[in-house]
């Protein structure tokens, strides 16, 4: 049995199933939202620091230029700065 727009829209939000966060115990005055904004932050900035790290890998991988394109942006650069 399918729900209509209006019966859902008449779900409160304190009907859906709660999950026990194991920030709870850490910090028992916080609401469940704000320990999922700190979770979701948390993800955000370890996936960032994945990306990062990935790059570095790719980027420092070689002692020089990654392509050959990069010397001649060097060249270039350097007959600009004369």
């Amino acid at each position: 049995m399918r729900q209509s727009d209006s019966q859902k829209a008449d779900m409160a939000p304190s009907t859906l199933p709660t999950v026990k966060s194991p920030l709870a115990g850490l910090w028992p005055g916080i609401s469940a939202q704000t320990r999922a904004r700190v979770r979701t932050g948390l993800l955000a900035a370890g996936v960032l620091a994945a990306c990062l790290a990935l790059y570095a890998v790719v980027q420092y991988a070689t002692p020089g230029f990654a392509d050959h394109d990069g010397y001649y942006h060097m060249r270039l650069a350097q007959l600009m700065r004369r």
